[in-house]
Order: C-alpha cells, then structure tokens, then sequence
C-alpha cells in the first residue's frame, strides 16, 4: 500500500510527464486478475496450474507488444473513434491507400482550381478533411495541401479583369508565383516524406510514363 500512494502521489505532482489514469488502470487490472490468476496452491491439480501459469505468460506478451506498438507510433497523433469502425473492418480500404487517394485527388484538383474549376477543390477539400491521419508530418502535409486548394480556389474566385490596372495585373501575377512557389516546396516535402516514412506504410513514388503528362497526379502513388 506506501507503494501504491507513493506511485499515485508522483503522478499527481508530475502531470503532464505522468499519467496517473494508466496508473490506476494498472492497478484495478492488477487486482481483477490476481482474483481469478492465482500460483499453485497446495492440493491444486497441475494440470490447472499449467494452464494459469500460460495464461499469465500470455498477458506478459500482450503487455509486452504494447509496448513495442506504443514506441512504433509514439509520435502519431493521437487515436480517433471517428475511425475506429473503419479500423475494425477487415473489408475496409486500407488507411493508407484512402490517404494517398485523397492527396493525389487534391494535387490533381490544385491545377484545375487555378484554370477556373472551384467545384473540384471543393470536393478535394471535403475529402482531404475526411482523411484518415498517419503520423503527425502526414497530417501536417495533408493541412497544408488543403490550404494550398483554398488559395488556389480563391485565387481563381477572383478571375482576371480585362479592365484592371496594370498594377493589379502584375500584382495577380505575383500572387500566382507565390502560390506555385509554394505548391512546389510542398511537393518535394512530401516526397521527401515518402521516401522517408511512407515505405512504413506501404507508400511509394511512381514515375510518370513518358506518354502522360506530369501534371503531379502521378506522383505520390501507392506501390
């Protein structure tokens, strides 16, 4: 019992770095299992004391690649039960496969909103919201791609004026520099991502055939 207080006092002195609620799910768990998971007892038959003591060597695994699970998604975002359903599903498409759909659709829709096509950004940015995340630069990057598609919604929102001024018309100019400058880095940050940390889930880069045009659909595919 001083462990347990003591345990449960550090806990409460270091929120933040301690999480007391794993504390005390650790001990109620704890105590519900010695209930039922008891060492041999005199009199107890061994074949029952067989198959309690693997039992125990059982949770001692599953404890064990609970962790290992926790250090591989350490800097993921946190978990959603806005997807659980989805992760559940062995029928459903894969998280990773609906990420790089989405992101292809909206670097494909980035063009099409700067030659007038607002309706397809908006549809990109419907679904980029929908998106599954990752990890955290997965998640980022998705962010940063849908405001790319707001701009170049807005940017083809505001339409060239045959009339304006010549300063407006060198001003719109710099505007489109500025927003394809910035599609550009984002492209090779991404990947960059790819060939990083996408080959964890299964994501790779494909090259565009010779005969189709490169207009950034191609990039980013799923191998």
């Amino acid at each position: 019992l001083p462990m347990i207080f003591v345990n449960l006092f550090i806990g409460y002195v270091g929120r933040g770095f301690i999480d007391n609620a794993a504390h005390l799910g650790g001990l109620v768990s704890g105590a519900l299992l010695a209930v039922f998971i008891g060492y041999k007892r005199p009199g107890e038959r061994a074949r029952v004391a067989h198959a309690w003591h693997a039992v125990q060597v059982l949770l001692l695994v599953l404890v064990a690649v609970s962790f290992i699970q926790v250090a591989r998604h350490f800097d993921a975002p946190a978990p959603s039960i806005r997807n659980a359903g989805e992760r559940l599903n062995p029928f459903a498409e894969s998280v990773a496969a609906r990420y790089v759909e989405g992101i292809n659709e909206a670097r494909s829709a980035f063009g099409s909103a700067l030659q007038g096509d607002r309706a397809r950004a908006d549809a990109a940015i419907e679904k980029l919201d929908k998106l599954p995340p990752l990890n955290q630069q997965a998640d980022a990057l998705r962010g940063e791609l849908k405001l790319l598609l707001i701009r170049a919604r807005d940017f083809s929102a505001q339409g060239e004026d045959e009339a304006a001024s010549e300063a407006s018309k060198r001003e719109r100019a710099r505007t489109l520099e500025r927003l394809s400058a910035d599609a550009e880095n984002w492209v090779e940050r991404f990947d960059e991502w790819v060939k990083t940390e996408g080959k964890d889930y299964g994501i790779g880069l494909i090259e565009p055939s010779p005969e189709s045009p490169k207009d950034g659909a191609q990039e980013g595919e799923r191998k």
